[in-house]
């Protein structure tokens, strides 16, 4: 009699994005996490001018289409079939899902995602603090709102997680990711996001931060260095 082999199908992905952290960071440091291995690759951006010509050439050749011409995209590829998705926290939490970093219930993936966007929310509001701002003005605008209104969001979001270095659940998720992206990875004024989790006494928070930069510290001391 003739014996089936059951052979494993392999899934490669490709995330396509900017030469920058950004909008793909999270998604990068789940793959990290998950020991997944994925190929990174990123249109150059010359900050000079501005100028995206990869990006642009891309578009124009319909290889953004899944996300409007715009990135991050991610593209799948398993079993001789090719998948692709656009948006930024659809590909994080498709990712998460793949690599169990959802919870173990339904209500557990609801409050990752829930921490996950009080998160975004906090991001938001510094942003719209420094937004049209520029030189000494904005210095001023961002030392203010670390100083006096992230203190009180940190407060907030402290009350909300887990302890233990993990958000939900007991173990590693999406929003201990989201979390670190705030804490230790996106606020350009590092210095000043220190001061504002001393204040929030934010203990939680900064061991669940503390973590995944420990578990992920492979891919963060060899990722490009970028200023964004």
């Amino acid at each position: 009699p003739t014996q089936k082999r059951n052979r494993k199908i392999m899934t490669e992905y490709t995330l396509k994005y900017f030469d920058i952290r950004g909008l793909a960071e999270t998604s990068r440091i789940l793959f990290a996490l998950s020991g997944t291995p994925f190929t990174d690759f990123r249109f150059p951006i010359d900050f000079t001018t501005w100028a995206m010509v990869e990006k642009k050439n891309a578009e124009a050749n319909g290889e953004l289409d899944i996300n409007m011409g715009k990135v991050p995209v991610l593209v799948i590829r398993e079993g001789g079939v090719t998948k692709e998705l656009g948006q930024s926290r659809t590909i994080d939490r498709y990712l998460a899902k793949k690599f169990g970093f959802m919870g173990t219930n339904e209500f557990e993936s609801a409050t990752i995602d829930m921490l996950g966007e009080h998160v975004r929310d906090i991001y938001q509001k510094y942003s719209e603090a420094k937004a049209n701002k520029k030189g000494e003005e904005e210095v001023a605008a961002k030392t203010k709102f670390l100083t006096e209104e992230m203190p009180k969001w940190l407060s907030k979001l402290e009350k909300l997680v887990g302890s233990g270095g993990f958000s939900v659940g007991g173990r590693r998720s999406l929003s201990d990711v989201n979390i670190f992206i705030l804490l230790l990875d996106a606020i350009d004024d590092k210095a000043g996001m220190s001061v504002a989790v001393t204040a929030a006494n934010a203990t939680k928070l900064n061991a669940i931060a503390d973590s995944v930069a420990a578990d992920a510290k492979t891919w963060l001391d060899s990722r490009p260095v970028t200023i964004y």
